[in-house]
């Protein structure tokens, strides 16, 4: 029976082939069960969640559409819909016109210049979305930097109106999704062969005739597996809209919540989503996603062409962008030692003590070392959790070529499309009605956090492993060494760099989300990035800069763990 379904896989024939045959099932079945306890994981605490609530949308109890009739109909849903979808589109125009040339120039660069890039390309990724949310509070106030600055220069006499308005909030966001777009187009350009444009060039065709017909239609996968990724991560936050925007700027995510009418803006979000998700999935596919993890882990490329001409306005470009990635990271560390509880610029005074309170106060709920403490906690179980199950399901999709292997890929990769908001009200459904005692307990965060890093741990362990040549492992198997020994003594060693990467990923993954967090909080567990969102609600601002300081400090001392493991993975390979 077995190889009768096989058939048309792998050929069956005399004897030997036969016995070839079973043994390749005996292989690929090994690697199958690899994937299965991600399979079943993700099942449990991400898939049947969200089919609880889309049971929930349709009324408890009995059978009704009255929750999808009253979400369609009614004005104010409608409109919330509309601003929802207005923002991603504006998102992803935005992030595409700025990712766009600074893909380009890391494609087509060599050395330290395209290395400084890239950290600034990853740095808004591995700080906290909260402080660099903040931060843009603080550049765009009427007394912030922008304002001041054009005051000083003679441009504006009065101070301009670029808070609480949809200005504000599509500026953070392309902020904060702008590496989501970088990241999927580099890793399609610099598979673009450096010998087209100069054939091209040498029959006579301009740099630009050269950039259009070849360059951009070759670069189209990266422009769509970006562009749909971030325009659905940015359809579902509530951060940016929360603390920069007004009324008008909040979308349908603040409104998803525990009622049958909540349940069914969930499930209405959720089926836009998803029918953007099949797209991608079918016509364009998540290599740019995993490749993009290929040239996080190794930006060597397969050459940079181009550089013959000088490039003084790309590299302009390039630069006013990488400051636009970095300022809301660096502006609040002067912002950090300021003497008074409002903010201004330039600061006014000088103090520590902002510092000393984060050590000092045991004030609830602002106690900042115990909930530094909890969010420590609940990352290091996240990491113990994601990089078993993610080295397994990655070695599985890397080494394996069982059937239903390209859908686990794309299934492992939903957590990173589906909405946050989404997951965390499909998690409070769960655990309400099955899990009870898992609220408010750090176990209880930390497998939800595990589902949401998962994907990273995916994507790096996978392109770490796409650098092993598999022939040193056939050869020890060859001479009687097992699968565990093979394993131990042959492909660990060499995976340790992007294990320690994928650790780190993980970690930051769970270390700065708050969304799931405040769903499934209780009074007496708080995590770190908890209390920065109810500083912010409760404008607790010079607390609010030194924090990000202190986060600051933290996430640059991880970006050089990162550059070291990177760095030593690549001498390796």
């Amino acid at each position: 029976m077995a190889q009768k379904a096989m058939a048309g896989i792998w050929p069956v024939g005399d004897a030997s082939r036969r016995r070839l045959l079973i043994t390749k099932l005996k292989e690929e079945g090994f690697y199958l069960l690899l994937v299965l306890p991600v399979v079943l994981v993700l099942t449990g605490f991400f898939v049947w969640p969200i089919m609880r609530i889309l049971r929930d949308s349709f009324g408890e109890g009995e059978f009704t559409l009255r929750h999808y009739e009253r979400a369609l109909t009614t004005e104010i849903y409608q409109n919330m819909f509309r601003t929802t979808f207005e923002l991603a589109i504006i998102t992803t125009l935005g992030c595409l016109v700025l990712g766009y040339p600074v893909a380009y120039y890391l494609a087509t660069s060599t050395g330290r210049r395209r290395a400084l890039v890239l950290l600034m390309v990853i740095i808004p990724f591995i700080t906290n979305v909260i402080a660099n949310t903040y931060a843009w509070r603080v550049i765009l106030g009427r007394r912030g930097l922008v304002n001041e600055l054009l005051q000083d220069i003679w441009i504006i006499d009065e101070p301009l109106e670029l808070l609480f308005n949809r200005f504000s909030v599509s500026v953070s966001m392309v902020h904060t999704f702008l590496p989501f777009m970088i990241l999927p187009l580099y890793a399609v350009m610099r598979g673009i062969p450096k010998s087209l444009p100069a054939i091209a060039e040498s029959l006579g065709a301009s740099p630009f005739q050269s950039f259009r017909r070849i360059f951009l239609p070759l670069s189209m996968p990266g422009i769509w597996a970006g562009g749909i990724l971030v325009f659905i991560l940015s359809a579902g936050t509530i951060i940016a809209p929360q603390i920069l925007g007004g009324p008008r700027d909040r979308g349908i995510a603040f409104f998803l919540g525990s009622s049958g009418f909540g349940a069914a803006l969930a499930i209405l979000l959720l089926v836009a989503i998803m029918i953007l998700y099949l797209i991608f999935a079918r016509f364009v596919g998540f290599g740019p996603i995993y490749s993009a993890g290929e040239a996080l882990m190794r930006t060597s490329a397969a050459g940079s062409w181009g550089r013959s001409r000088p490039r003084y306005l790309l590299s302009a470009i390039v630069t006013l962008i990488g400051v636009f990635l970095i300022l809301p990271v660096i502006i609040v560390v002067p912002l950090s030692v300021n003497d008074s509880k409002f903010i201004y610029w330039p600061p006014k005074g000088f103090t520590m003590r902002w510092f000393a309170n984060f050590f000092t106060s045991n004030d609830s709920p602002f106690n900042w070392i115990g909930s530094t403490v909890t969010s420590l906690e609940i990352g290091a179980l996240v990491v113990i959790f994601s990089i078993p199950l993610g080295g397994l399901v990655a070695y599985g999709l890397v080494r394996g070529r069982f059937p239903g292997r390209s859908f686990i890929s794309s299934f492992v990769m939903m957590p990173l499309i589906i909405p946050t908001m989404i997951t965390a009200v499909a998690l409070f459904y769960f655990y309400s009605n099955y899990m009870r005692a898992m609220f408010g307990t750090v176990p209880g965060i930390a497998i939800p956090h595990t589902i949401l890093a998962l994907p990273y741990v995916v994507i790096i362990l996978t392109a770490t492993l796409r650098s092993l040549d598999v022939i040193h492992e056939q050869a020890a198997m060859s001479l009687g060494a097992g699968r565990l020994i093979t394993f131990r003594r042959i492909i660990l060693p060499q995976v340790v760099p992007g294990i320690l990467i994928a650790a780190i990923f993980a970690f930051l993954v769970s270390f700065n989300e708050v969304v799931i967090a405040i769903f499934l909080k209780t009074p007496f567990l708080r995590t770190l990035p908890m209390n920065l969102w109810s500083g912010v609600t409760a404008e607790f601002a010079s607390m609010m800069t030194a924090v990000s300081t202190l986060l600051l400090i933290f996430a640059i001392v991880v970006l050089v763990a990162v550059v070291f493991s990177r760095s030593r993975l690549n001498r390796e390979t």
